[in-house]
């Protein structure tokens, strides 16, 4: 149950970069421990991934977050996952001092593509979904902070993530509707289902009920709106 480089694992990463992907894809859905070595080599040689076809990282990316390990390697590796999408730096150390928040914007994010179903599309949202909080974050005088707005502005990072990474037309209009919508629902039990169907449709409007339950199961369990 540990992942090893065969060999010199920084020859091995410099050989082939999507080597290092696919290291953390196999510790996520194999739930393997990653050698020191081996691990020391992933971090050194992360920025190799910049020359990796946008493609074949994405590939293996939605792979990595359908695994049953998902939680602990966002969150180990985060400085990596940070290569690919170096918009969700901001989130690391973005506190959340809000009565319905536990823990900081990334770890919040992270949880919640644990809690979300095992559909890499709904993970992918979550792992996008609060990625605008960090640039419209706003402290009042009592030290509560807030983030009106913060759906809209993701959405706008996630076209630019999305297009980067060169995901296929369902999969940005799904990811992108997603976000735009996941805070208009403040209540899975009071949603009026004919408005969204016809809002954004049947499929949309389940998947709706699947981003908003991951999101708020990783809200501050003190506070939870639903199980």
């Amino acid at each position: 149950r540990i992942i090893r480089a065969v060999g010199d694992p920084d020859k091995r990463f410099k050989e082939d970069a999507l080597r290092i992907m696919r290291a953390l894809r196999f510790s996520s859905v194999l739930g393997f421990r990653i050698e020191e070595n081996t691990k020391k080599a992933l971090f050194d040689n992360r920025f190799l991934l910049n020359h990796i076809a946008s493609e074949r990282i994405f590939t293996e990316l939605l792979k990595l977050l359908s695994g049953k390990n998902v939680l602990q390697v966002l969150d180990e590796y985060r400085d990596i996952i940070a290569v690919i999408i170096p918009e969700l730096k901001a989130s690391f150390e973005c506190a959340q001092n809000t009565p319905w928040h536990s823990f900081p914007v990334y770890e919040h994010i992270i949880r919640s593509v644990d809690y979300a179903p095992d559909d890499p599309v709904i993970r992918l949202t979550m792992l996008l979904h609060d990625i605008g909080k960090p640039s419209v974050k706003k402290t009042d005088e009592n030290g509560r902070d807030h983030f009106k707005t913060h759906a809209a502005a993701g959405e706008k990072i996630a076209e630019t993530v999305l297009r980067r990474l060169k995901v296929s037309n369902e999969i940005y209009s799904k990811v992108t509707t997603l976000i735009q919508y996941h805070q208009s629902v403040e209540n899975v039990n009071d949603i009026k289902i004919k408005r969204w169907f016809n809002k954004i449709g049947p499929e949309y409007t389940l998947s709706l009920f699947d981003v908003r339950i991951a999101d708020l199961k990783a809200h501050n369990t003190a506070k939870r709106l639903c199980a």
